[in-house]
């Protein structure tokens, strides 16, 4: 099991999924700084986006324990208290693989597109475009003549 989920990937998929529902929290407990909030979402995104496929996978059922949570306490109502962990659990791993299949898909895709497509440069990410895209004409058939007729203001 060991190989699957190691410590490092536990601590790094709480501490993202924590990062990402602070600003919930601590809008609760009213402290609530917009800039604080704005820099711990980036903070999260940044660590969910250089994670590996087993951090998304942990840091989505995180996430859906930190913000689902409340979907159990409907469970009180009808006395079933018995299936508050499994119905947690189940929510927990729907978000886990949703989570986990967003990443798989954009790693596939990011190799296959850098592999195989000339829109992309060999050493860049999914969203690096090539600059022939930017400027479909070579530089010297821009004409370099160019006028701007400027009509003075009309006063009256």
């Amino acid at each position: 099991m060991r190989q699957y989920f190691t410590t490092f990937v536990l601590i790094r998929g709480f501490f993202i999924a924590l990062l990402g529902s602070a600003f919930i929290y601590l809008h609760h407990f009213n402290f609530s700084v917009a800039w604080i909030d704005t820099l711990l979402g980036i903070a999260s995104l940044y660590l969910l986006l250089k994670s590996n496929t087993k951090v998304w996978f942990v840091s989505g059922a995180f996430f859906a324990l930190l913000w689902f949570w409340w979907i159990t306490l409907s469970l009180i109502h009808y006395t079933m208290l018995w299936a508050t962990p499994i119905v947690l659990l189940m929510i927990m791993l729907t978000y886990g693989a949703i989570f986990a299949s967003i990443s798989w898909i954009s790693t596939k895709l990011g190799k296959y597109l850098t592999l195989h497509s000339s829109l992309l440069t060999p050493h860049s990410s999914l969203f690096t475009l090539h600059s022939s895209l930017l400027t479909p004409h070579p530089i010297s058939q821009i004409p370099r003549t160019f006028s701007i007729k400027l009509h003075p203001p009309l006063l009256f």
